[in-house]
């Protein structure tokens, strides 16, 4: 008894550990973000903002087949090795490659569909970082697992400073979309650098089909309900872009940023320290709902009075800080405060 609840004490300090680093995380790579997208936002028009907007929702979509089921399936396998880690590694590039490829193709397609010819090069430079972020998922998945959340937090910070730093030179200087198009590519990759100068994993020449099959068992569901999220999500910018113009697209998603904000990074503050910790407990039903149930009510204290908060000075808030060519987005804001109240739910 007493060795169970040295173990249960040992774990209660690893999670809270896990939460303040996530916390630090979540609140230093979000605000550093925030900031920058407000210098963006002020320098760049709607229509270069919207085309990346269009571009997001591809690569978001991509990301989530490449990344989603297999690294929430490594930290949920109750014995890791070596090479399920390095087996999932090759196949995550692999698959990167393959949707690289496939966007090169059809970018010429977007660019036609949407009558907007930068969104070519737009879509075959941002599908780049496609290769960092399958690195990256595995990278998370490792730390998350060990609940070693101060190198996702160090290298979250210094890749937010740089990549911020730079897209606002290069929206001085001229380069419209690509100056948020060059945020994000390198952002991932100097995440990926970091990471593997803090973590001590590294990919080992290790391909095991079996590994694979017993990731995929867990990993198909998390996959499917991933792309079936991601999809719903963002239909409605693809629609948005095509039936009216991007810069509809753009009010839509600057509307949808603060409120997406504030409760993404409340969510992913908690989920990435309970998922490993839901993880350990799932032989134990009961334990298992008991803390399910406090971590949504948790949540919701957290998260309803900072969005009814955000809904009360919405207008005052848009003219402040992105001054009136933003106005537009005023009712896309508060409806969809509105919708994000219900994310602890999900």
């Amino acid at each position: 008894m007493g060795e169970v609840t040295q173990n249960k004490e040992g774990w209660k300090g690893k999670i809270l550990s896990g939460l303040f680093w996530r916390f630090l995380e979540q609140i230093s790579y979000q605000g550093i973000q925030l900031i920058f997208s407000l210098f963006l936002l002020r320098i760049l028009d709607t229509e270069e903002v919207g085309a990346v907007s269009v571009i997001s929702i591809f690569i978001t979509i991509a990301n989530t087949f490449i990344q989603s089921g297999f690294s929430q399936a490594l930290m949920q396998k109750k014995e890791i090795k070596e090479e399920d880690y390095s087996s999932v590694f090759y196949l995550t590039l692999a698959l990167s490659g393959g949707i690289y490829l496939l966007f090169y193709g059809i970018s010429p397609f977007v660019a036609a569909f949407y009558h907007l010819p930068i969104l070519k090069p737009l879509l075959r430079q941002m599908s780049i970082l496609l290769f960092p972020g399958a690195v990256i998922s595995i990278q998370m998945a490792y730390a998350g697992r060990a609940l070693q959340f101060r190198p996702i937090f160090f290298a979250s910070f210094f890749s937010s400073l740089f990549s911020g730093v730079l897209a606002v030179f290069l929206a001085y200087r001229g380069y419209g979309s690509f100056a948020m198009a060059y945020q994000q590519i390198s952002y991932y990759f100097f995440t990926m650098l970091i990471l593997f100068l803090c973590l001590p994993w590294r990919p080992k020449l290790l391909f095991r089909l079996s590994s694979l099959s017993s990731l995929f068992h867990f990993g198909w569901k998390i996959l499917f309900s991933g792309l079936l999220d991601q999809i719903w999500q963002n239909i409605y910018g693809l629609v948005i872009g095509k039936r009216y113009k991007v810069e509809e697209l753009a009010l839509y998603n600057r509307g949808e940023m603060f409120p997406k904000l504030l409760s993404s990074t409340l969510s992913t503050m908690i989920s990435g320290v309970m998922f490993p910790a839901f993880s350990k407990l799932q032989e134990e039903k009961e334990a298992l709902q008991e803390m399910a149930r406090k971590t949504i009510r948790f949540s919701a204290f957290l998260l309803f009075p900072i969005l009814f908060g955000l809904m009360a000075v919405a207008k005052p808030f848009i003219i402040l800080l992105l001054t009136k060519k933003w106005i537009g987005m005023l009712p896309y804001l508060r409806f969809l405060s509105v919708t994000y109240l219900f994310l602890p739910l999900h």
